[in-house]
C-alpha cells in the first residue's frame, strides 16, 4: 500500500497561486472573447446599417429611374406629337407648293399655247396673204385659193376622219398644199407627205385625181430641215427682208 504525501503549506499556497492564475487567464480570455464579440456584434451593426443604405440607395436610384423613364416616355411622346404636326404642317404645304406650282404651270401652258396660237395664226396669215397676192407655186397660176380650211368625214366604222389645211389652191387640175408653222420640223415634212395627201384625197373625193404639190412655209426652220424638204420635192416659203421666198423648182408630184 502506497504511502499518501502531505503537501507542506507553500506547496498548497503554489498550487493555490497556479491555480489564481489559471482562473485569471480564464477570465482574461473571457474578456478578450466579450471584447470579440462585441466588436463582431458591432461588425455586423455596421454592416446591418450599410445594407440598410445601400438598400435604400438602391430604392433611390429604382425611382430616379422611374422617373427618368417617365421623363424619357413623355418627352418621346412629345417629340412624336411634335414631329407628327411638323409632318403634317410640311405635307400641307408641300401640297399647297405642289398645288400653287400645278396651277403656276396650267396657266403658263395656257399663255404658252396662246402665244403658240397667236404665232401660228400670224404665220398663217402672213404666208397666205402672200399667196393671195400671187396666186402662183411651183410654175403654176391657180384660181382659188383657202386658208384653214376644215373638213370632217364619218367613216363605215363609226370612226371621224379629220383635215385641216393652212393654205390650199386649186387650179383645173391641180391642188397645192402649204403647211405653215411657226417653226418647221422634221416630223411636219412626214406629216404632210404620209397623212396630209391622203386624207385631203379621202375628205375631197372630187380631187383625188389631180396632181398635189406641197409646200412648207414656216418662219424659221429647224438645221438641214430645208434641204431635206427639197430633195423630197417640197416647196420651201420663208421670210426674206419684207418679202416670201418661194424655193419651188423641181416639185414632186404627189
Amino acid at each position: 500500500m502506497e504511502e499518501k504525501k502531505i503537501l507542506t503549506f507553500e506547496e498548497i499556497m503554489a498550487g493555490f497561486a497556479e491555480t489564481m492564475k489559471g482562473f485569471a487567464r480564464i477570465e482574461k480570455q473571457q474578456e478578450e472573447n466579450a471584447k470579440g464579440f462585441a466588436e463582431l456584434k458591432e461588425l455586423q451593426k455596421r454592416n446591418e446599417e450599410e445594407r440598410k443604405r445601400n438598400e435604400e440607395e438602391r430604392k433611390r436610384n429604382e425611382e430616379e429611374r422611374k422617373r427618368n423613364e417617365e421623363k424619357n416616355e413623355e418627352e418621346r411622346k412629345r417629340n412624336e406629337e411634335k414631329n407628327e404636326e411638323e409632318r403634317k404642317r410640311n405635307e400641307e404645304k408641300s401640297a399647297k407648293e405642289w398645288a400653287d406650282l400645278r396651277e403656276s404651270i396650267k396657266e403658263m401652258s395656257k399663255e404658252i399655247g396662246g402665244i403658240g396660237d397667236s404665232n401660228g395664226k400670224f404665220s398663217e396669215t402672213y404666208f397666205y396673204n402672200s399667196l393671195l397676192n400671187s396666186m402662183h407655186f411651183g410654175g403654176k397660176d391657180f384660181d382659188e385659193i383657202d386658208k384653214g380650211l376644215k373638213r370632217s368625214k364619218k367613216l363605215p366604222n363609226g370612226d371621224k376622219l379629220k383635215g385641216e389645211y393652212d393654205v390650199v389652191m386649186y387650179n383645173g387640175n391641180t391642188i397645192a398644199l402649204i403647211e405653215v408653222k411657226y417653226k418647221v420640223k422634221k416630223n411636219h415634212i412626214v406629216n404632210l407627205t404620209t397623212k396630209q395627201v391622203k386624207v385631203f384625197k379621202e375628205l375631197f373625193p372630187q380631187y383625188a385625181k389631180f396632181d398635189f404639190y406641197l409646200g412648207l412655209a414656216g418662219l424659221s426652220f429647224e438645221d438641214g430641215i430645208e434641204k431635206e424638204a427639197l430633195e423630197q420635192g417640197i416647196g420651201i416659203l420663208k421670210p426674206k427682208g419684207e418679202n416670201v421666198e418661194i424655193i419651188d423648182d423641181n416639185l414632186k408630184i404627189y
